[in-house]
């Protein structure tokens, strides 16, 4: 990304794409066999946000205050699993969060349910209008977990780790799976945001 749309949007950037094969083709990693690629690594580093410099020899040296992106988009699963095939085990395709819908029926001709729409609107405005530091700059106060959710947390760490050290996940899988604590984390931080739970 240019700098200047990075270090005007410090709570990072959502990149939405209606077909991802175009997203992972167009990346330098996966083509030439990923020799020497820049896209790869700077999407790893997107995935965990955080302050970064950037110095350049136009713009002199730029503080991003957070490096950050997500990405969501569409892929058919049959075009999923060829591309997966040839990328590397670097950990980007185990930072995907992937969603199968069910098969396509037939067309059922319902009316419109305007108050969905209108719910999930409001909800997306909401979370846009979250701020995560006071007016000063300052970090607001940490969330917690309750002794319920620690409890659940705890259990199910314990299993994804007995999964890993039951040798019976290898190679791409494992470190899927691997990122599942990660993952757990940042659902619940989404769970709670948008039930007040």
């Amino acid at each position: 990304f240019p700098v200047t749309i990075e270090h005007n949007n410090p709570r990072g950037l959502l990149c939405e794409y209606d077909e991802l094969a175009g997203w992972f083709g167009r990346m330098d990693a996966y083509s030439a066999g990923g020799a020497g690629s820049k896209d790869r690594p700077a999407w790893l580093e997107l995935y965990n946000g955080g302050m970064r410099r950037s110095d350049t020899v136009g713009r002199g040296s730029v503080v991003i205050p957070n490096w950050s992106a997500c990405v969501i988009g569409a892929i058919q699963p049959d075009v999923f699993r060829k591309i997966a095939d040839k990328l590397p085990t670097d950990g980007l395709l185990q930072r995907f969060f992937c969603i199968v819908g069910r098969k396509a029926k037939a067309d059922q001709d319902r009316p419109a349910v305007e108050r969905f729409a209108q719910d999930y609107g409001d909800l997306i405005a909401d979370l846009h209008a979250l701020r995560w530091v006071d007016s000063s700059g300052r970090a607001l106060a940490p969330l917690h977990l309750s002794p319920e959710a620690a409890q659940e947390r705890k259990a199910f760490f314990a299993w994804a780790h007995a999964l890993l050290e039951s040798g019976a996940v290898r190679g791409p899988m494992a470190g899927f799976v691997g990122k599942w604590e990660g993952l757990w984390s940042r659902l619940v931080v989404v769970y709670h945001i948008v039930t007040g739970k």
